[in-house]
């Protein structure tokens, strides 16, 4: 990376972790490497593609408190 000029803007970066099962972070890495990408990219691509599954604060809620 270079150095940047008077007056550039810095770019707006925020670092998350993830907390990802083995089976699951192997399956991440063999997709990866099958496209030629890092981990990272591929986890970024999926995300943006809405292809990463997560439970929502609904369902945790209606998980805790189901209906009778």
């Amino acid at each position: 990376m270079g150095r940047r000029l008077k007056g550039e803007v810095k770019p707006q970066v925020t670092q998350i972790n993830l907390k990802i099962a083995k089976t699951d972070l192997n399956i991440i890495d063999e997709k990866a490497k099958r496209y030629g990408m890092t981990r990272s990219a591929l986890i970024k691509y999926l995300a943006l593609n809405s292809e990463l599954s997560y439970e929502t604060r609904g369902e945790i809620l209606q998980s805790r408190h189901p209906r009778v």
